[in-house]
């Protein structure tokens, strides 16, 4: 993967994070916006998920550039284990927890987004 589209990866999910702010910031919610928001938030914890899980064999981390390996790697993983996506319920109540989880992942992605 190229520096670019890394950069670009990061950036998607930092768009997608920021969606689901604001739509859990809007109220009153409606019954599309909460179904927006388990969308959304579903779709970040599988992307998570599988950038994490991609890069976790040696063999894979040999062929990373450094660029994957300083900054994108670390990122992925500081946020799969670190916001609370992979614990978080999409199906469950939507809460203040959702806010916070989201808000980590904004944080995580944009300390490399200019």
């Amino acid at each position: 993967m190229t520096r670019q589209e890394a950069l670009q990866k990061l950036e998607t999910i930092k768009s997608n994070s920021l969606r689901v702010l604001r739509l859990l910031e809007t109220v009153p919610r409606t019954s599309e916006s909460d179904r927006e928001i388990r969308d959304l938030t579903e779709l970040l914890k599988v992307e998570l998920q599988t950038e994490y899980e991609r890069m976790l064999p040696e063999g894979v981390q040999k062929k990373l550039s450094m660029f994957e390996i300083s900054i994108y790697s670390p990122t992925i993983e500081d946020t799969w284990r670190g916001s609370g996506i992979s614990r978080l319920k999409t199906d469950g109540v939507i809460n203040g927890r959702w806010s916070e989880v989201l808000e980590s992942i904004v944080y995580n992605t944009s300390k490399y987004i200019s």
